[in-house]
Parts: C-alpha cells; sequence; structure tokens
C-alpha cells in the first residue's frame, strides 16, 4: 500500500519533468548542450529572400616559442582561409540563403573599423558568459548605424564575420623549463551572424578553447564542409 501511496506521489512530479523538458524550445535545449552557442532570442523577423554578405575571415595561425611570442605562419593560415570560404558558403546556402559578393579577398581599409567593434562584441559576449538561457530578450550586443554605413552599398540582409586563431608550439615552447607539462595551446573559433538592418548580433559560435579536429596541420575540404555544417545546425530565421 505504501509502494501504491508513493508511487501516486510521483507520477505528477515526473509528468511535470516530462512537460518542462518537452516545452524548452529546440533552440534553448541546443544552448544548453552547446554553450559556445549565442542566440538572440528577440530577432527582427526574415525578410523574404534574406542576403548575406560575407567578410573574408580573419584566420591566424600562429607558432608560439618558449618565452610565449607569436609568429604568423601566413602560408598555413592563407591555406585554410582558402579552404574555409567554400565551406561556410556552402553552409549558408543549403539554408536557402543568397550569398552577396564582397569585394576584395581581404578586409578593405573602410571596413576595419567594423572587424574591431565586431571582435569587441565577441569578447563581451564570451567574458559575461551570456547564453541563450540567461539573455532573454536582451538586446544589447548591436552594430551602429556608423558602424555599419561602411558595408551599406552591398543591401545585404545580414552579415557573417569570422575570427580564429590557432596556435601551434615550436619545439621550444615543448621544451621550456616548467613544473608542469605546458599542456596543448588553445584555438579561438568566432562565427558570428548580424542583422544589417537593425545591428544585432543574432547568431554566434564562440569557442575560446575549440577543439583541433578541423584539421588545421593538413586541413581538408571535406573536414571542415561537416564541421561547419554542424556548427550551423542551431542558426535559422524567425
Amino acid at each position: 500500500m505504501k509502494r501504491f501511496q508513493t508511487l501516486i506521489t510521483l507520477i505528477p512530479i515526473i509528468v511535470l519533468i516530462g512537460c518542462s523538458t518537452t516545452n524548452r524550445s529546440e533552440d534553448e535545449q541546443f544552448a544548453i548542450s552547446n554553450p559556445n552557442t549565442y542566440i538572440n532570442k528577440s530577432p527582427m523577423n526574415k525578410p523574404e529572400d534574406p542576403t548575406f554578405l560575407i567578410l573574408p575571415a580573419k584566420i591566424e595561425v600562429k607558432w608560439v616559442d618558449g618565452s610565449g611570442n607569436f609568429e604568423l605562419d601566413s602560408e598555413k593560415s592563407d591555406e585554410i582561409a582558402s579552404i574555409y570560404k567554400p565551406s561556410l558558403e556552402k553552409s549558408i546556402t543549403s539554408l536557402g540563403m543568397t550569398i552577396l559578393p564582397y569585394d576584395s579577398e581581404v578586409i578593405l581599409a573602410p571596413d576595419e573599423l567594423l572587424l574591431k567593434k565586431v571582435a569587441n562584441i565577441f569578447d563581451a559576449v564570451k567574458s559575461q558568459k551570456v547564453s541563450q538561457t540567461s539573455l532573454g530578450a536582451s538586446r544589447f550586443f548591436s552594430l551602429n548605424e556608423s558602424t555599419r554605413g561602411s558595408i551599406s552599398r552591398y543591401s545585404a540582409d545580414y552579415l557573417v564575420i569570422t575570427h580564429i586563431e590557432h596556435l601551434k608550439p615550436t619545439a621550444g615552447y615543448r621544451l621550456k623549463p616548467t613544473l608542469v607539462s605546458p599542456g596543448p595551446l588553445p584555438t579561438t573559433l568566432n562565427i558570428g551572424v548580424f542583422d544589417l538592418r537593425d545591428g544585432q548580433f543574432i547568431w554566434g559560435y564562440l569557442d575560446g578553447n575549440a577543439e583541433t579536429n578541423f584539421g588545421y596541420s593538413q586541413p581538408k575540404q571535406s573536414t571542415w564542409d561537416k564541421r561547419l555544417s554542424k556548427i550551423f545546425e542551431s542558426f535559422s530565421l524567425k
């Protein structure tokens, strides 16, 4: 009898827990399992035929020596950039979006300020550990109208910006005298989508300690296609 009474008591609790989990949106569940994903919960409605402007990705592969000095590996950085661009375009077009071409293979001088502003927003989001579950409907991560002015010539609805920094240890770094092993170096992978109609940061994947299994040493198109496709699973326009 006591077991029956206990069961009767537990059933409503179990049902409530199940309903709570079910009522969570797919975006909320994704944010909980993917803390590096930022999703703005109150974006503008998407236009009828959304167009995307993709700025050339800032990709930096750097050697780190035993003193902590950095040296850019330009050749490897350019190699990864050449693979990353078509993978990103493939991910976006697979979602039914139209891409507008940028005027150059590198960031033009008038757009450098825009890039810096975006980097500041990425840092602000990460430093405050903002996730969808804590952000609510706040809309304070945005690019103001004057900052967006440098790319107004494109008449795009959305802007995609990427910053990747991959650090590689030199022999000096591996052998530097320390009491403990220096350990693996971090890889930063930041991808953000901004609504150019109001400047809002609407979606981002911001990982300051990203996995290195993208293949930085021997990058392959198929690997980047697969990884970016997985990252963009959480992206949608409402």
